[in-house]
């Protein structure tokens, strides 16, 4: 990545300077903007079927397979939502994806109907 990216102000004063790899985050609760890294290809990965999670909740982890699949999940024991993923995925089908997650916890799926898929299991802690 080459270049820079100025953050202005709604009346035209430079705010932030942003160099390539950057992004600047604005905290709501103190109104402050900080300058933070982010990982290029875990941001936007996902337009060239690239998914990365890094030690993510599988409760952030469904909300980007619902995006990048159409898929509808339900899940029955929300202690499922605990379990945490690390897996980089390029190029794979849901069915593939979903085979390997479950091993991250102890967790199975079930299809009901095209993309309704149903979590359910002891999970995580």
């Amino acid at each position: 990545m080459e270049g820079s990216i100025k953050v202005l102000s709604g009346k035209g004063k430079v705010i932030k300077i942003l160099k390539p790899g950057e992004q600047l985050v604005y905290h709501h609760q103190t109104q402050e903007l900080t300058v933070q890294a982010f990982d290029l290809l875990k941001t936007v990965g996902w337009k060239d079927n690239t998914l990365i999670f890094d030690n993510e909740k599988l409760a952030n982890v469904l909300p980007v397979l619902r995006r990048q699949y159409g898929a509808d999940f339900h899940v029955s024991d929300s202690v499922v939502l605990n379990c945490i993923i690390k897996a980089d995925f390029q190029d794979e089908t849901l069915y593939s994806v979903l085979e390997a997650l479950k091993f991250a916890g102890d967790f199975e799926y079930e299809i009901k109907e095209e993309n309704k898929i149903t979590l359910f299991g002891k999970g995580c802690p």
